[in-house]
């Protein structure tokens, strides 16, 4: 019941989805990223507080630091580096990356063209693939993760096959009263995803953990990052 409530939703969500514009990365993004390094990176965004999903995770996912409260809307991971070349010898996942993109976009690029790679970004209507220039004018906080190029290939590629999977509606709305009340982890759907929860969960799986905590808030996700010993954080970031 819970999957098929999520997969409805996430469905009606995409008959609404507007194809994007895609930009390039910009110059500054990109030194950004390559100060950080070729790989796979945690990000954290922001909220800008303008849509719903954004406004009930913000709420309840606020980073607290130097007397600031920082309302964190979403958690991606980023693959920096040439993402054609990570999936050399995986045509399956090429194919579905490459499909999701052109789904995406109205003016969909090639891998090749795509130097940092958001994976598996859970959005109100699925899961979706995209160039990390649609967050380059937010304000974010980075972290590598370490992973050496065979375990990045491995979990870029299982980020890959989650593509098809709604998101977590029935998760999300029952999340605040999960940290209470450990039982209403009944209304998590195992099938379906939220921001952060895909990004933990995934990771997990691959030995990484981006915090200690099940079912981490974008803002769990950045007490994690606060101590790390490389990290990038823009100056709005913390206002």
């Amino acid at each position: 019941m819970k999957t098929l409530l999520n997969k409805l939703i996430s469905a009606w969500c995409n008959k609404k989805f507007k194809k994007q514009t895609w930009k390039p990365l910009s110059k500054e993004t990109e030194e950004i990223f390559q100060r950080l390094g070729t790989g796979i990176l945690n990000c954290n965004i922001r909220s800008t507080q303008s849509n719903f999903i954004s406004k009930v995770i913000g709420f309840f996912s606020t980073y607290r630091e130097y007397n600031k409260s920082v309302p964190i809307s979403h958690n991606v991971c980023i693959y920096f580096g040439d993402i054609t070349k990570l999936l050399e010898g995986h045509p399956v996942e090429k194919s579905i990356l490459e499909n999701r993109i052109s789904k995406y976009y109205k003016n969909p690029p090639l891998l090749s063209e795509i130097k940092a790679l958001v994976l598996c970004s859970a959005d109100d209507n699925g899961m979706n693939y995209f160039d990390f220039s649609k967050y380059q004018n937010r304000d974010f906080s980075l972290r590598p993760l370490l992973a050496d190029y065979k375990k990045q290939r491995s979990i870029t590629c299982d980020f890959i096959r989650q593509f098809n999977k709604p998101y977590d509606y029935t998760g999300l709305v029952f999340w605040p009263l999960y940290r209470i009340f450990k039982f209403m982890n009944i209304f998590d759907d195992s099938k379906s995803w939220f921001c952060s929860e895909v990004n933990h969960e995934i990771l997990k799986r691959h030995g990484i953990r981006l915090c200690n905590k099940n079912n981490p808030s974008p803002a769990d996700t950045e007490y994690a990052n606060k101590y790390a010993a490389f990290k990038y954080r823009t100056k709005g970031f913390l206002r």
